[in-house]
């Protein structure tokens, strides 16, 4: 089952790897074209920050190993059906113990491993995971890794080079209003499903396993 699990994410990888280098490739002969210049594009071109939102959501698909169709999961909570704990080793021990306490109460498999907590974790900061933290604070981190994914960089485009992106400054702002509504409404209907999986609160958790009397 680990080997199936394994072989299926590097196919998925590959073929996001592919889409990416793509995507890179036609933006690269874009500015080539304009510019004249092969070796002054991308690294050097002023519109280079319109490049970065295609580049962290295909690295992002990256480490997930998620591909185009709706039932592909992350690959790495595939290792856990699988029974693979090693996706979480690099994770603090509480957060471990977490994850495994979530993945057997019946977490929604989404949300389960999102990357900006995997970033954090791999980084020994504990935030909660997603089924054990409060509704705000699940919003605050969508809201947080929605603002790095896009709107951060239409603001950087805005004031690196506004004459190649026009209005990106307004549009940023309209895409962070959107993205904070869309974490309100998101961060609800979780906390929702949450409750239905009668989990103690982050706090309790944490001295229950400090105390090693989680079950």
């Amino acid at each position: 089952m680990a080997d199936e699990w394994r072989s299926e994410a590097w196919k998925r990888r590959l073929r996001i790897l592919a889409m990416i280098v793509g995507m890179v490739a036609v933006f690269w002969g874009v500015d080539t074209l304009q510019d004249g210049d092969m070796f002054a594009t991308v690294f050097s071109r002023q519109g280079w920050p319109l490049l970065m939102p295609v580049v962290i959501y295909g690295g992002g698909l990256l480490v997930t190993g998620t591909g185009p169709r709706k039932v592909d999961i992350d690959c790495r909570v595939a290792a856990l059906l699988a029974g693979d704990r090693s996706v979480i080793e690099g994770y603090p021990p509480v957060i471990q113990a977490g994850l495994q306490r979530a993945f057997k109460a019946g977490a929604d498999e989404r949300t389960l491993l999102p990357l900006l907590h995997g970033l954090l974790w791999r980084l020994r900061v504990p935030v909660p995971p997603v089924a054990f933290a409060p509704a705000w604070f699940n919003a605050l981190m969508f809201f947080i890794a929605s603002y790095l994914t896009l709107p951060l960089w239409l603001q950087v485009q805005d004031r690196w080079a506004p004459e190649v992106g026009g209005s990106m400054g307004d549009m940023a702002v309209v895409a962070m209003i959107l993205f904070g509504a869309f974490s309100l409404v998101y961060a609800g209907h979780q906390a929702g499903e949450h409750r239905k999986l009668n989990l103690p609160t982050w706090r309790e958790f944490r001295r229950g396993w400090a105390e090693g009397t989680n079950p």
